[in-house]
């Protein structure tokens, strides 16, 4: 699948303990973190996934909805969107993090007007009389386990585009690759669930995507170097059938958040050439820093995703492996030294106890 910027969309909509399906209690009201809500007693998202149970429009559409899409997204940019992701906040919950509670894929998006819920009038649909956005029943997908995020896994696991946090304000786009890596951590813990593994390969997530995401993506929180041990045990011998994704796991997800700390956010070979390994403060205040395949991933070489494959450099330094004169004289587990522009570099990497 060809990666896509506009791929998909995460919006917020108020938690319902009903599991939206319903007339919902009073407490949800009261918790809602829409003001609207609170002030008018009434939450439209509250049959967002009563697809199950109330009838669907015709062509067999089921209507949503959610407050992000006041501000509507823009027309051009949800041309090739197939996939909208529900989350939301759970009342009192006080360890930050959000939950991706559904998913309504193939989705049609009201921007031009709202789309009323006219089938076979249901006395609920008196109330809750429209919604902006609708997708075939078949289509939507309550999790049976929801998915729990903030934007230290977001980063992690690549969840949305690179630079991008959790919003409070409107809504996210998702590239593709976001779509496949949330579809895939929804069946990693809704594993029994058929209609959702089919939408997800409705929608591009393949077998062996979904394999590796199995195997490797438990350990995602090893904070210490036992932990990337383990991954490294994981990934060593792999051969990189499907690179572009597992490559960005690895180069810019967790393995290299790990590798990035256990280096201190050093460029390697700055601080070989004794000059300040340190680039640039970010806004969180972190050094900027990269890291860099020292065998090529497009190579497919056995090992060449593993942690002793990973350096860490400044944006200097990167571009310099990868267009400049460099001759590598010795790269294993421990060791790798370089000639670059005739000076020689020498750099102990991390060493995996």
């Amino acid at each position: 699948m060809e990666f896509t910027e506009f791929y998909g969309i995460m919006a917020s909509i108020s938690w319902d303990s009903e599991g939206w399906k319903g007339e919902p209690k009073q407490e949800d009201i009261d918790s809602s973190g829409y003001q609207y809500v609170q002030d008018e007693e009434v939450m439209f998202e509250c049959l967002n996934f009563g697809h199950l149970i109330y009838p669907p429009e015709e062509g067999g559409y089921f209507i949503a909805y959610t407050p992000k899409f006041n501000r509507l997204p823009d027309k051009k940019k949800t041309k090739f969107v197939k996939a909208i992701f529900l989350i939301t906040n759970k009342p009192k919950q006080a360890t930050g993090k959000r939950q991706i509670v559904g998913i309504y894929g193939f989705p049609d998006i009201g921007h031009d007007e709202w789309f009323d819920r006219t089938a076979i009038l249901h006395p609920l649909y008196k109330k809750y009389n429209s919604g902006n956005i609708r997708s075939k029943t078949e289509n939507i997908i309550l999790f049976e386990n929801s998915i729990e995020i903030d934007n230290q896994i977001v980063k992690e696991l690549n969840l949305l585009p690179e630079s991008k946090d959790l919003t409070d304000q409107g809504f996210n786009y998702l590239t593709s690759e976001n779509v496949l890596n949330i579809l895939s951590l929804a069946i990693k813990f809704n594993s029994e669930n058929d209609p959702l593994i089919l939408l997800a390969n409705n929608l591009g997530l393949k077998t062996e995507y979904i394999d590796f995401w199995k195997d490797y993506v438990p350990n995602y929180q090893a904070d210490t170097l036992k932990g990337i041990k383990e991954l490294e045990e994981k990934i060593m011998d792999l051969t990189p059938i499907r690179k572009e994704r597992i490559s960005s796991f690895i180069e810019r997800g967790a393995i290299a958040r790990k590798i990035k700390i256990f280096n201190q956010y050093k460029c390697l070979v700055c601080e070989a050439l004794g000059i300040d390994p340190h680039g640039f403060k970010k806004e969180n205040g972190q050094f900027y820093i990269e890291t860099h395949h020292i065998i090529p991933v497009s190579n497919l070489e056995k090992g060449s995703l593993s942690v002793a494959n990973l350096i860490t450099v400044c944006a200097n330094h990167h571009r310099q492996f990868h267009y400049g004169n460099v001759e590598i004289l010795t790269n294993d587990i421990l060791i790798f030294k370089a000639l670059m522009d005739g000076t020689e570099i020498n750099i102990r990497k991390v060493e995996i106890e």
